[in-house]
C-alpha cells in the first residue's frame, strides 16, 4: 500500500516526518535538518498529503520557494 499522508512536526532546526499508508500503518519516521526537509519536500509526489502546523514561520521560506 502507498503513502498517501506525510505529517510534519516543525521545530526551529529539526523536523520530524511520519508517512502513513491508507489503512493508518506508519510506513517511515524521520528526524531532518533544514537543508535535508527542504530536499525531502521537493521529491514528496504530486497528490500526496502533507500536513503540518501552520504557525511555524522557519519553514515559510522553504516552503515558498518550493510553490
Amino acid at each position: 500500500m502507498s503513502t498517501v499522508t506525510m505529517g510534519v512536526d516543525l521545530a526551529k532546526n529539526l523536523f520530524s516526518v511520519c508517512a502513513v499508508d491508507g489503512a493508518g500503518h506508519v510506513q517511515r519516521r524521520q528526524d531532518l535538518g533544514r537543508e535535508a526537509f527542504a530536499l525531502w519536500l521537493a521529491q514528496v509526489p504530486a497528490g500526496t498529503v502533507v500536513a503540518m502546523e501552520a504557525a511555524r514561520p522557519v519553514c515559510v521560506g522553504v516552503i515558498t520557494c518550493l510553490c
